[in-house]
Protein backbone atom coordinates (compact mmCIF):
# COMPACT_ATOMS: atom_id res chain seq x y z
CA UNK A 1 0.00 0.00 0.00
CA UNK A 2 1.23 3.21 -0.76
CA UNK A 3 -1.29 6.02 0.94
CA UNK A 4 -2.74 8.59 -1.43
CA UNK A 5 -3.92 11.92 0.21
CA UNK A 6 -6.52 13.52 -1.74
CA UNK A 7 -7.45 16.79 -0.91
CA UNK A 8 -11.00 17.22 -1.00
CA UNK A 9 -11.77 21.23 -2.36
CA UNK A 10 -8.01 21.67 -4.12
CA UNK A 11 -8.40 18.56 -6.93
CA UNK A 12 -5.10 17.68 -5.60
CA UNK A 13 -3.09 14.22 -4.05
CA UNK A 14 0.24 13.58 -2.93
CA UNK A 15 1.47 9.88 -2.40
CA UNK A 16 3.86 8.38 -0.25
CA UNK A 17 4.77 5.22 1.90
CA UNK A 18 2.93 3.30 4.15
CA UNK A 19 5.57 4.02 6.57
CA UNK A 20 6.24 7.64 5.41
CA UNK A 21 2.83 8.20 6.20
CA UNK A 22 2.94 6.28 9.47
CA UNK A 23 5.83 8.23 10.48
CA UNK A 24 3.89 11.67 9.56
CA UNK A 25 1.15 9.97 12.68
CA UNK A 26 3.85 9.62 14.83
CA UNK A 27 5.22 13.18 14.09
CA UNK A 28 1.57 14.97 14.51
CA UNK A 29 0.77 13.28 17.68
CA UNK A 30 4.27 13.97 18.93
CA UNK A 31 3.73 17.79 18.23
CA UNK A 32 0.41 17.33 20.53
CA UNK A 33 -2.16 16.43 17.71
CA UNK A 34 -5.18 14.18 19.35
CA UNK A 35 -7.34 12.89 16.54
CA UNK A 36 -10.31 13.48 16.15
CA UNK A 37 -10.81 10.75 13.96
CA UNK A 38 -11.52 10.14 10.86
CA UNK A 39 -15.22 9.61 8.66
CA UNK A 40 -16.35 6.97 6.81
CA UNK A 41 -15.94 7.65 3.08
CA UNK A 42 -18.77 8.72 0.96
CA UNK A 43 -21.30 5.86 0.34
CA UNK A 44 -19.80 3.91 3.12
CA UNK A 45 -22.22 0.82 3.10
CA UNK A 46 -20.26 -1.17 5.15
CA UNK A 47 -21.69 -1.17 8.93
CA UNK A 48 -20.45 0.58 12.25
CA UNK A 49 -17.03 3.04 10.94
CA UNK A 50 -14.13 3.00 13.13
CA UNK A 51 -12.94 6.34 13.60
CA UNK A 52 -9.45 5.60 14.66
CA UNK A 53 -8.58 4.38 11.37
CA UNK A 54 -5.97 6.62 9.88
CA UNK A 55 -3.59 4.18 7.42
CA UNK A 56 -6.23 1.71 5.85
CA UNK A 57 -6.70 3.96 2.63
CA UNK A 58 -10.27 2.84 2.27
CA UNK A 59 -10.87 6.98 1.32
CA UNK A 60 -11.65 7.40 5.17
CA UNK A 61 -12.15 11.32 5.42
CA UNK A 62 -9.81 13.37 7.76
CA UNK A 63 -12.36 16.77 8.29
CA UNK A 64 -10.81 20.14 7.99
CA UNK A 65 -10.32 20.63 11.81
CA UNK A 66 -8.25 17.49 12.49
CA UNK A 67 -6.23 18.23 9.04
CA UNK A 68 -5.71 21.62 10.54
CA UNK A 69 -4.60 20.57 13.78
CA UNK A 70 -2.11 17.49 12.44
CA UNK A 71 -0.48 20.30 10.22
CA UNK A 72 -0.08 22.77 13.22
CA UNK A 73 1.14 19.67 15.27
CA UNK A 74 3.60 18.44 12.63
CA UNK A 75 4.69 22.09 12.58
CA UNK A 76 5.30 22.31 15.69
CA UNK A 77 7.41 19.16 16.27
CA UNK A 78 9.22 19.59 12.98
CA UNK A 79 10.88 22.84 14.46
CA UNK A 80 12.33 21.18 16.43
CA UNK A 81 14.23 18.50 14.37
CA UNK A 82 17.72 19.61 12.08
CA UNK A 83 18.32 20.67 9.02
CA UNK A 84 20.97 18.63 8.70
CA UNK A 85 21.23 14.63 8.98
CA UNK A 86 20.83 13.43 12.22
CA UNK A 87 22.72 10.13 12.79
CA UNK A 88 25.38 7.80 13.69
CA UNK A 89 24.29 4.99 11.85
CA UNK A 90 26.28 4.70 8.48
CA UNK A 91 23.61 2.09 6.45
CA UNK A 92 21.25 5.39 7.14
CA UNK A 93 23.74 8.12 6.38
CA UNK A 94 24.48 6.07 3.21
CA UNK A 95 20.18 5.96 2.40
CA UNK A 96 19.93 9.44 3.30
CA UNK A 97 23.17 10.33 0.50
CA UNK A 98 21.75 7.91 -2.05
CA UNK A 99 17.93 9.18 -2.30
CA UNK A 100 19.35 13.01 -1.82
CA UNK A 101 16.92 14.72 -4.55
CA UNK A 102 15.73 11.47 -5.52
CA UNK A 103 12.20 9.63 -4.79
CA UNK A 104 13.08 6.50 -2.91
CA UNK A 105 12.37 3.40 -5.27
CA UNK A 106 13.75 -0.11 -4.46
CA UNK A 107 16.33 -0.08 -7.56
CA UNK A 108 17.90 2.33 -6.55
CA UNK A 109 18.06 1.08 -3.21
CA UNK A 110 19.40 -2.46 -4.76
CA UNK A 111 21.83 -0.24 -6.43
CA UNK A 112 23.20 1.32 -2.86
CA UNK A 113 23.63 -1.84 -1.59
CA UNK A 114 24.74 -3.75 -4.57
CA UNK A 115 22.30 -6.31 -4.84
CA UNK A 116 22.00 -8.03 -8.22
CA UNK A 117 19.62 -8.55 -11.05
CA UNK A 118 17.91 -11.37 -9.81
CA UNK A 119 14.02 -11.91 -9.05
CA UNK A 120 14.43 -11.60 -5.26
CA UNK A 121 16.71 -8.48 -5.86
CA UNK A 122 14.06 -5.38 -5.33
CA UNK A 123 12.20 -7.54 -2.43
CA UNK A 124 15.96 -8.00 -0.52
CA UNK A 125 16.11 -4.07 -1.12
CA UNK A 126 12.81 -2.96 -0.19
CA UNK A 127 13.13 -5.19 3.04
CA UNK A 128 16.58 -3.66 4.09
CA UNK A 129 14.81 0.05 3.34
CA UNK A 130 12.01 -0.87 5.53
CA UNK A 131 14.43 -2.15 8.18
CA UNK A 132 16.62 1.37 8.34
CA UNK A 133 13.15 3.14 7.99
CA UNK A 134 12.13 1.68 11.00
CA UNK A 135 14.79 1.43 12.98
CA UNK A 136 15.43 5.69 12.62
CA UNK A 137 14.08 8.02 15.34
CA UNK A 138 11.65 10.44 14.47
CA UNK A 139 14.79 12.93 14.54
CA UNK A 140 16.80 11.00 12.01
CA UNK A 141 13.64 10.04 9.46
CA UNK A 142 12.87 13.81 9.43
CA UNK A 143 16.35 15.40 9.55
CA UNK A 144 17.84 16.09 6.84
CA UNK A 145 14.63 16.29 4.90
CA UNK A 146 12.32 19.23 6.18
CA UNK A 147 11.85 20.50 2.76
CA UNK A 148 9.40 17.44 1.56
CA UNK A 149 8.11 17.27 4.91
CA UNK A 150 6.89 20.50 4.85
CA UNK A 151 5.15 19.82 1.38
CA UNK A 152 3.35 17.08 2.41
CA UNK A 153 2.41 19.36 6.08
CA UNK A 154 1.13 22.34 3.34
CA UNK A 155 -0.85 20.13 1.89
CA UNK A 156 -2.03 18.45 4.63
CA UNK A 157 -2.45 22.09 6.17
CA UNK A 158 -5.56 22.68 3.43
CA UNK A 159 -7.86 20.85 5.37
CA UNK A 160 -10.10 17.84 4.57
CA UNK A 161 -8.75 14.81 2.78
CA UNK A 162 -9.50 11.43 1.89
CA UNK A 163 -6.56 8.55 2.59
CA UNK A 164 -6.69 5.73 -0.39
CA UNK A 165 -4.58 2.94 -0.24
CA UNK A 166 -3.47 3.74 -3.55
CA UNK A 167 -4.18 5.66 -7.09
CA UNK A 168 -6.07 2.84 -8.11
CA UNK A 169 -8.35 2.52 -5.42
CA UNK A 170 -9.98 6.19 -6.24
CA UNK A 171 -12.98 5.91 -7.64
CA UNK A 172 -13.72 7.34 -11.00
CA UNK A 173 -15.05 10.94 -11.35
CA UNK A 174 -13.80 11.14 -7.47
CA UNK A 175 -10.34 13.12 -9.04
CA UNK A 176 -12.21 15.16 -12.12
CA UNK A 177 -10.54 15.99 -15.28
CA UNK A 178 -8.19 18.72 -13.80
CA UNK A 179 -6.43 16.92 -10.63
CA UNK A 180 -2.49 16.64 -10.39
CA UNK A 181 -0.04 14.50 -8.37
CA UNK A 182 1.96 16.99 -6.35
CA UNK A 183 4.43 14.90 -4.59
CA UNK A 184 5.43 11.36 -4.14
CA UNK A 185 7.51 10.04 -1.78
Amino acid sequence: MSPVLVSTGHVTCISLSKLGWERFLELARSGGWEPAGTLPPIGWEGGEWDGSDYTSGRGQIVSDEDAKQMAAAMTHALADIPDELQTDDPEVRAMHNAFSGATPGEEIMADMLGIGDDDDGADTAHSLLLDIYTRQSLQEFFSGHRGWAKSYINFIRRGRFDIWASMEDIPNGRLGKDWSLIFTL
